[in-house]
């Protein structure tokens, strides 16, 4: 059974904080590392050394759960996005107080790439 969420829940701020100082972090150290590997490849060859089996390979297996992460990631971008447009539709829509108006929404998150 799902459980209600905090009052002080906000599903942009919180997803924005995790994509910031969790996930693009993290893609941006895979990605070091698989221009490091590539680079180092290419030295091996520049002196005549045969690359390890696989190598190119394993390039291309870390590549694609890099474009996976990123395209789930951005899913719950939109998810979290269109959440936060129906939460201000619905309280915009059901304020009846006398300093009653459309409130602030929040820039929305952007995708990462």
């Amino acid at each position: 059974m799902l459980q209600p969420l905090p009052a002080d829940y906000d599903v942009q701020q919180n997803l924005d904080y995790d994509l910031q100082q969790n996930l693009i972090p993290d893609l941006a150290t895979v990605r070091q590392d698989i221009t490091t590997v590539a680079a180092d490849l290419r030295t091996l060859a520049s002196d005549g050394t045969a690359a390890p089996a696989g190598a190119s390979v394993a390039i291309a297996n870390a590549r694609r759960p890099v474009s996976r992460a990123i395209a789930t990631a951005n899913v719950d971008v939109d998810q979290a996005n269109a959440a936060d447009t129906t939460a201000c539709a619905t309280a915009n829509g059901t304020a009846t107080a006398t300093c009653s108006g459309p409130g602030p929404q929040p820039a929305p998150v952007r995708h990462i790439s």
